[in-house]
Order: structure tokens, then sequence, then C-alpha cells
């Protein structure tokens, strides 16, 4: 329910509350069941036909004459106006906002009110307004394609003139518009800056009542099937589709590989199960061509795998002394290098500080800051902010790999 307009403000809503008789700008309702189907498009069919008339008042709980009915309006009052807005956008396919709800009294007894703005387009029905009456018997309380204005008490269908007097209705309230423009242009003191933009069409806005000013501007509401016309999984088949080669996930910039083209380049290598049955694995079963692909995990996938399963890990070099003599070159005793790698990119895509995990793998250095320059190289778009945030742990790796290698020699 709106705020209440005033009497002293709104003359029509003080003639409303006056008459002894419905006009062609107020109508009288001795109830309103808010379940019944009929009488709710009785009153769309009356507050289309004010809205075209240039407004109107709707008063609830009350005869012909006016006499108070004492019927209870508590449930209209309680009606989410938003709800009247939605029923006559159903049968008019125009959100229109122009109406406010609200409770008044008729000497002592209380009754309920709508409000109806003039509409700046008129209210076209666009489907019927069919029901049951109580006998069963069909009824219609308007037809598809026909324009209501008020005729005396009564909401009937529109006439030439009915539409002449829209027009030139609509008319003046633009040349009065523009005349309050133009005369506060020309009233501007000096220097003023006027600011000059496109009106909101409200005709054209789902009502979405913010404040208690029925003029106020409606926020856009766009029908979500038509910005979002997809589920996920269609999202990604049409990515593919228009990506082409369909191997390019549209999710995370993974990659898909078909299975086959993946045991082609690891035969001989490794098996296939080495890379799913990885902990954490760096393959999964893929999404598309019916399971007949891979996905590549990413780091931050991985991450939490990683951390659980490396938990206490680290890397060191060391000589082994079963080694040929001739060979001095040390051996790197730590985790597989790809675990390390995506654990420190994961780490470093979140955020999260580096150096304590560079200290923990510092005998894998060599093998890490080249692997980082291989990545950022090969992909820079995919790796290399990862990769920037973590050479810098590597920049002194040449002169410190130069002393290694003296004092082995």
């Amino acid at each position: 329910m709106s705020d209440s307009p005033s009497t002293n403000t709104d003359p029509l809503l003080a003639k409303a509350l006056e008459a002894v008789g419905e006009t062609p700008d107020v109508d009288f309702k001795s109830s309103l069941d808010v379940d019944n189907k009929g009488q709710w498009l009785e009153v769309l069919k009356d507050l289309a036909a004010m809205a075209n008339s240039g407004g109107g008042v709707i008063l609830f709980g009350l005869d012909d004459s006016g006499n108070p009915t004492g019927s209870n309006v508590s449930p209209i009052l309680n009606y989410d106006t938003a709800r009247i807005g939605d029923k006559l956008c159903k049968y008019t396919k125009v959100h229109f906002g122009g109406f406010t709800l609200f409770p008044v009294q008729r000497g002592r007894i209380q009754i309920a009110g709508i409000r109806v703005s003039a509409s700046t387009v008129p209210l076209v029905f666009t489907a019927d307004g069919q029901y049951l009456n109580e006998y069963g018997q069909e009824r219609f309380a308007f037809r598809q394609g026909t324009v209501y204005f008020r005729h005396g008490s009564k909401s009937e269908p529109g006439t030439s003139d009915d539409l002449r007097a829209f027009v030139e209705r609509e008319v003046e309230r633009v040349k009065a518009s523009w005349l309050h423009g133009i005369r506060q242009v020309v009233e501007a003191p000096p220097g003023a800056v006027v600011s000059v933009g496109l009106p909101i069409q409200a005709a054209t806005l789902a009502r979405v009542r913010l404040v208690a000013d029925a003029n106020a501007p409606g926020v856009v509401l766009i029908d979500p099937n038509t910005t979002h016309p997809h589920r996920l999984r269609e999202v990604v088949s049409e990515v593919n589709q228009r990506l082409g080669d369909g191997t390019h996930m549209a999710l995370c910039d993974k990659r898909e590989v078909s299975v086959d083209s993946i045991s082609k380049l690891t035969r001989g290598v490794f098996e296939v199960s080495d890379l799913t049955g990885h902990k954490p694995p760096l393959l999964r079963k893929g999404r598309i061509k019916g399971g007949r692909t891979y996905e590549v995990l990413t780091p931050l996938e991985r991450l939490d795998g990683l951390q659980q399963t490396l938990r206490g890990a680290s890397s060191t070099s060391e000589q082994l002394a079963l080694l040929d003599a001739t060979d001095n070159t040390p051996v790197v005793f730590g985790p597989k290098l790809v675990d390390v790698l995506h654990l420190l990119s994961g780490n470093a895509e979140q955020g999260e500080r580096l150096d304590h995990l560079a200290e923990r793998f510092r005998g894998q250095r060599e093998q890490i800051r080249a692997a980082l320059q291989y990545l950022k190289q090969r992909d820079p778009d995919r790796w290399v902010k990862a990769c920037d945030k973590l050479l810098p742990f590597y920049d002194d790796l040449f002169a410190q790999t130069a002393a290694v290698a003296k004092e082995w020699k």
C-alpha cells in the first residue's frame, strides 16, 4: 500500500470523496474479492479506461450512490500494488505504474481507493479478459484489440473522438513541459548551467517503486530469458562452436584435449592414468565429445589438494656417492616439479606470501626459474602475472649457480 494522496493537493480525490454518483473520473465499487478473477478483470478495464481518459479515482466500499457498504477493504489495502501492475501488464503488455492504492474515510467508515494517473500511451488490451461468472457462464470483461475510455460512468470501447482527445491532451502535456523548461532557461540567473537530457519512458519499464512519488522514474527490468538465453551447458557448447576447433573450454581458460592426441603425445613416456591418478590429478574426464576428452586442471583447481599433499615437503640438492666420479652434478630430491610450479603459481594468483615457499623448494631453484621463464614466454596471457610475482625470488640465481658450480669443481 502506498502513502495516501492528500485532498488538499489532489482536487480530483477531494471531488471523488464528495461525489454522490459515478462520473467519468470517479468510479464506485461495492466490494472487491481479491481472489476473484472476474472482479479483477472489471477493475482492470476501469483502470485502463481512466488512464486513457486522463486519470481518475476508483473507490471500493461504496454503492452506486456513494454510500458506504460496510464491506471489509483490508484485503484490498494489503494487496501488493506491484501485483496489480503485473495483472494489467499481462493483458496490455505495458508496464503501467501510474496508480496509487490508499485508505480513506467516508464519514466514519474506512474505504479503499486507487488513484489513477493519465497514461502517455493508449493502453490497449492485447488479450481477452475471459472469466466464468457465479453461474459458470463464460463472460468477457474486455476483448483483445480494444481501447477503453470513460463515457459518463461507464468504461466503454473508444471512438475516434476519444483517440483525438487523447492525442490533443498529450500534445498539451508535452507543450506545457516544454514551456516550463523554456521558462526555467529564461529565468535562470546569469552564469547558470542548464542540463538537457532525454526522459525515461515509463511505459517501457517495469515499475519499481522506491519512493512514494508516483511520477518517479522506474528502473529497467529486463527479461533474464532475453539477456541470458542459454544454460551453462548450452553456453559452453555455443562458445566452442563459434571458436571453431572445439578444443577450448569457455570456463576458467581450460583446454580440453582428445584421448587420441594425449595418448599419442605420452606413448612410451608414461600412461594417461599416471596423470589422472596423480595426487592431486592433473587431468580429468572432459565434458565434450561424449567424454572422449581430458580436461587439464589449473593450478587454482589443484591448490587445495597440493597444500595437503605437499604439507611439510621440501627439496634439497645433494651429491650421491654412487654416481660416477666424473659426474659431480647435484641430484635434486623433492616433489615433482609440476606440483611445485602449480603450488607456487596458485598462491601467486591468490596473492599469498611466496617467500617461504621459494625457500622451502630452494633445491629446485634452477628448474623452477627455467620453467617460469618458459611459461611466461609460451603463454604470456595465461602466466605472465604469476611468473612476474615469482621470478624476483630467483633473480640472483645465475650468481648462485656460478658459485655452486665453482664449489663443486
